[in-house]
C-alpha cells in the first residue's frame, strides 16, 4: 500500500516460491503510485528459497556480490546482483521472528548501505540445513553450510542481524496490522498502534 506520508509498504511474510517477482511487482506499482521512499516489512518472516530473496535484492542494489553460500566441503556459490537499482530512502523492519533469507535480506540491505534496519535484533538462523530421516521414522535437521553477506558477514557467527535502531512494540499483535497512517506533518499517523512502523515513517518523513 502507499502510506499518506508518500512511503511504499511492502510486507513479505515469507520467501516462498514467485515471492521475489511478487515483491518487485508490488514496489513497481508503488512507485507508479508515487511512492518516494520505502517500508520493507520482514517482521516474522519465516525465510524460504535464497532464490526469491535474491530477486528483490537484484531489483534493488546495483552491481555487485549479495551473498555466498559455503557448503560442508567449503564450496561456494555467489550470488551477485546487476548494475540496475532502485535509489529510494528505504527502511527494513525486523524482529526476532525474523528468520534465515529474511534475516540474510536485511543484513546484505545494511552492508550496502542502501536501507536503515528498524526493530529487534534477529537470533541468526542462517545455517543452511539438510533433514536426516531415521530408521524409526524420526528425523534430525543437520547444519550442512552457512551463508555469508558480500562482505563477508556471518549472521549465525554474530548471533544475527541488529537493527540501526533497537525499538519494541508495546502491543505485539500490532506488527504488521495497521491499516495505514494518516500522513501528518510530522510523519507520523493517529491510527496505527504499530510504533516501529510509525517510527520509520518518520525517519523516511
Amino acid at each position: 500500500r502507499l502510506e499518506k506520508t508518500g512511503a511504499g509498504y511492502v510486507q513479505i511474510h515469507n520467501f516462498e516460491a514467485g515471492s521475489g517477482n511478487a515483491c518487485v511487482d508490488a514496489t513497481e506499482y508503488l512507485l507508479s503510485q508515487g511512492a518516494v521512499s520505502l517500508v520493507i516489512d520482514l517482521r516474522n518472516n519465516s525465510g524460504g528459497l535464497t532464490t526469491e530473496a535474491a530477486i528483490y535484492l537484484d531489483y534493488l542494489l546495483p552491481a555487485g556480490r549479495l551473498f555466498s553460500d559455503i557448503s560442508k566441503d567449503g564450496t561456494e556459490r555467489i550470488t551477485e546482483s546487476d548494475s540496475m537499482s532502485l535509489e529510494l530512502p528505504m527502511v527494513i523492519l525486523i524482529n526476532s521472528g525474523s528468520y534465515r533469507e529474511a534475516e540474510l535480506f536485511a543484513q546484505v540491505m545494511k552492508d550496502w548501505h542502501w536501507a536503515t534496519l528498524i526493530g529487534e535484533p534477529t537470533t541468526g538462523k542462517t545455517r543452511t540445513q539438510e533433514t536426516v530421516v531415521l530408521s524409526d521414522g524420526s528425523a534430525i535437521r543437520l547444519s550442512t553450510g552457512t551463508y555469508l553477506t558480500g562482505s563477508g558477514v556471518d549472521i549465525s557467527a554474530r548471533g544475527g542481524v541488529s537493527p540501526d535502531y533497537i525499538m519494541h512494540n508495546s502491543d505485539p499483535s500490532a506488527t504488521g496490522t495497521t491499516a495505514g497512517t494518516t500522513g501528518e506533518s510530522s510523519g507520523t499517523g493517529v491510527t496505527s498502534e504499530d510504533e516501529q512502523l510509525l517510527y520509520a515513517l518518520k525517519i523516511l518523513s
